[in-house]
């Protein structure tokens, strides 16, 4: 049996080490670690995961050594995620321009070493900007930013001229039924930052949304703004760095993220690629 493929969002991970501490069932993670040894699971760690814990480092150094330890740990030194502008643009390549499909996991044993020796709790940032995380956020992050006014301004002008009035929020469409609207301008806007200049037609749309990666970015923007649109979810300094979560996630079958707001957004994504759970259901699956 191939083994899953698994990963965790930094809340997640931080339950699974901290279970006591968090209200999580302490059995957890023995489970995890078991099924690592047996290679039923591969739990696949991204650079994001890492961020979110260095900030710490200054205050309470032991703690985040330990936390990176039990990272590097249950993913074997082995399975760490490319960041997610090279997930875009590898999956824009392929898809658009035929491209061979490249893997999504980068060289970890450089990146755990150099976490290893170089962190100093008086300059916690110093080990992520040498992997360019922080520039690679700031960028995604400002791209989002900007897609959810791009999307909130071409939805309301969709649901006034294709549903009528200028109020369409007393009659909502089906999420599936804005899908293509929602997720076609993301799509383009993602072959544009890989470097192709040309136009994209619908067809080729389609195919982008086929592939696991697109479809989870584009997916989980798209919910987000038809909840901001339809249902007056307000959007978080967070959602940004959910949607660099959901890209990082399309490298796994399982995601496993505690936000029931982000399970629910990534649901709403027709025929989605991958399984997304709470711990313990990750738990139950095992």
């Amino acid at each position: 049996m191939k083994p899953l493929n698994v990963y965790f969002d930094t809340n997640a991970l931080l339950d699974l080490i901290h279970p006591e501490a968090r209200s999580v069932d302490y059995r957890h993670p023995g489970a995890i670690r078991k099924a690592v040894r047996k290679g039923k699971v591969r739990v696949h760690v991204s650079i994001f995961n890492i961020e979110e814990i260095l900030p710490r480092l200054c205050k309470e150094p032991e703690q985040v050594r330990y936390e990176l330890a039990f990272l590097a740990d249950i993913s074997e030194r082995t399975w760490f995620i490319k960041q997610p502008s090279e997930l875009v643009i590898q999956a824009v390549k392929s898809c658009v321009l035929g491209c061979p499909t490249e893997s999504t996991i980068e060289s970890a044993e450089q990146i755990w070493s150099r976490l290893e020796s170089d962190l100093n709790p008086r300059r916690p940032c110093e080990a992520i900007y040498l992997f360019g995380a922080q520039r690679d956020t700031r960028v995604m992050t400002e791209r989002f930013r900007a897609n959810m006014a791009e999307y909130a301004s071409g939805f309301r002008e969709y649901c006034r001229v294709d549903l009528g009035g200028d109020d369409p929020r007393s009659k909502p469409p089906p999420f599936e039924e804005a899908w293509f609207t929602l997720t076609g301008s993301f799509a383009r806007d993602l072959v544009k930052g890989a470097g192709i200049t040309r136009e994209i037609d619908d067809s080729e749309v389609k195919i982008l949304l086929e592939n696991k990666c697109i479809r989870l970015a584009a997916g989980d923007l798209a919910a987000r703004t038809y909840a901001g649109f339809f249902q007056g979810h307000t959007p978080k300094e967070g959602d940004s760095r959910d949607n660099l979560h959901a890209i990082s996630a399309s490298a796994a079958d399982i995601f496993v993220t505690g936000d029931g707001r982000f399970r629910d957004y990534l649901a709403q994504i027709p025929s989605l690629p991958i399984e997304v759970l709470d711990l313990a259901g990750l738990i139950a699956r095992l």
